[in-house]
């Protein structure tokens, strides 16, 4: 499935790629709802080719000069996507990925190249052709110089684990009818029931 590139204009003037993979899932949900059992394959492609677009967006709109806890909840982000994400052997491969090559946090334009280079890894490996890193930012909704929309971002709104209760409701709350309605009660039951296992394990 084609990646999808549309963009927005906000009122700052910066081009932001729009980051589609839920909206995405949903029409897929909707247009087909076996979707689950008959169409994996178009599944897999399209939550891959869609978490690739979150990961350079991400990235692109990352602040320049972001602080200790900006970095510490990026390298975070890229890590969870890296353990949650619904394809076992992929989610490995990035883990891997990640411990060779670590989560490069220190401006956007770094962690901008790092996610560019991991995705041509990627690339290389399913015979796919690679791009030039250079700047890639601005292929993502960004150019050099330009504010991010989290640079005013305070450290005192730092929040850790413990603020994410998933048994009391957390990210994925038990009474969530719209995730039921968009991934089906069985597919929405069954994620909950992996993030308490994943939440219980830590502790």
């Amino acid at each position: 499935m084609e990646l999808y590139d549309r963009t927005i204009e906000l009122e700052d003037g910066v081009q932001v790629a729009m980051c589609v993979a839920f909206v995405r899932f949903v029409n897929q949900r909707n247009s087909n709802k076996n979707f689950m059992s008959d169409n994996i394959d178009s599944l897999k492609k399209s939550i891959g080719s869609n978490t690739w677009s979150l990961l350079h967006t991400v990235a692109a709109t990352y602040p320049q000069r972001p602080s200790a806890i900006q970095q510490k909840h990026a390298r975070q982000f890229y890590h969870r996507i890296a353990e949650f994400y619904p394809c076992s052997y992929c989610a490995k491969d990035f883990r891997d990925a990640i411990k060779q090559h670590p989560v490069r946090t220190e401006s956007r334009e770094a962690l901008s190249v790092w996610v560019c280079e991991r995705h041509n890894e990627v690339n290389e490996k399913l015979g796919k052709p690679v791009v030039n890193c250079d700047r890639i930012w601005e292929k993502w909704g960004a150019s050099h110089g330009t504010p991010s929309q989290i640079d005013s971002f305070d450290d005192d709104d730092d929040f850790d684990d413990n603020d994410l209760d998933i048994d009391a409701g957390g990210i994925f709350p038990d009474d969530c009818g719209f995730c039921e309605d968009t991934l089906g009660k069985e597919n929405a039951n069954m994620i909950k029931e992996q993030l308490k296992r994943a939440q219980q394990a830590k502790k």
